[in-house]
């Protein structure tokens, strides 16, 4: 029994040093941005550089859409959002229309996994862009 109790408590004491000394690290940073409602820095180490939050009103928009880098620090050595980031990010969030033909061929086949019928005609009218994921300094031919 004591060798247990023991155990548990060096487990704890272990534990407890741990949280102390990483308590500082690892911080998601909450900060300002010129062009997007809301920014957070990650840091390295996550599963990504930045993630924003951009208000919309349009009817193609659940109010707020949220971005996402798709880089974290492989090529970018700053968790901020790069000039081409934003332009990238400028440029659907200026017409949400661009993003469902990017996307039609993927609604498509999971409408029909899902509903077990074809994609109706009107189908953009029952979607509205939630968010999407910006690429490594805003290049469309890489992964997004």
């Amino acid at each position: 029994m004591s060798f247990v109790l023991t155990l548990t408590v060096l487990v704890a004491l272990f534990g407890l040093i741990y949280w102390y000394r990483s308590r500082g690290s690892g911080k998601v940073i909450k900060t300002n941005h010129e062009y997007f409602s809301r920014l957070w820095l990650w840091p390295k180490g996550e599963h990504t550089r930045w993630e924003a939050e951009f208000d919309l009103e349009s009817e193609l928009s659940a109010k707020t859409v949220g971005l996402y880098a798709e880089d974290n620090y492989e090529t970018c050595v700053n968790p901020e959002p790069t000039s081409d980031e934003v332009v990238f990010a400028k440029h659907y969030l200026s017409d949400l229309e661009l993003l469902f033909p990017l996307v039609e061929s993927s609604v498509r086949e999971g409408w029909k996994d899902w509903f077990k019928e074809d994609l109706p005609e009107c189908w953009k009218k029952e979607f509205v862009v939630d968010g999407f994921s910006v690429p490594r300094d805003g290049n469309a031919i890489d992964a997004w």
